[in-house]
């Protein structure tokens, strides 16, 4: 990811990549590029270029400092934590204070990786809870459950989120 920061006065500017390691390198980027200056401290992001992994939404009054604590935050987490916040913005949205509640919340939420379809969620669910009475329910009764329409009845419930990383619940 990276952001275009430009002098509302002076209209020069310059692409950050980000995460930036500190607030200080952040700085430092600004009066080197000359963005910045004592007298005009007033700049915006003109412009942002998602990495395809992470397309977010950045408006121009947004605090570049702010996203970069953000991404230094995202770039820590292992593969797992990173596909439940990708999943999270593929369900709730894609600007930054999605970001943001998705970073501060993903841990209260889990992913199935292999389960996309509804068809997959309800056999998954019934699979589940009905575990402890396979023993006791005739095998050819499982036949006649309609999987898919478990699934549906969850996804429109809101109990689950089926993304393109699977299952978020």
């Amino acid at each position: 990811m990276q952001v275009y920061l430009m002098n509302v006065g002076t209209g020069e500017g310059a692409w950050l990549p980000l995460p930036v390691e500190d607030e200080t390198k952040v700085k430092a980027f600004i009066e080197h590029h000359r963005i910045s200056t004592p007298t005009d401290e007033e700049y915006i992001i003109a412009d942002f270029d998602g990495d395809g992994e992470l397309d977010l939404r950045i408006g121009e009054f947004d605090d570049v400092y702010s996203i970069n604590e953000l991404f230094n935050h995202y770039e820590m987490l292992n593969e797992y934590e990173k596909h439940k916040v990708l999943a999270l913005l593929e369900a709730n949205g894609n600007d930054i204070s999605d970001f943001e509640t998705a970073l501060s919340s993903y841990e209260d939420f889990s992913l199935l990786e292999d389960i996309h379809t509804q068809y997959e969620l309800g056999e998954c669910i019934i699979a589940d809870k009905l575990y402890d009475l396979k023993d006791k329910l005739p095998l050819f009764l499982f036949h006649y459950i309609d999987f898919e329409a478990v699934g549906r009845d969850c996804v429109y419930r809101g109990d689950v989120s089926l993304t393109t990383y699977g299952a978020l619940y």
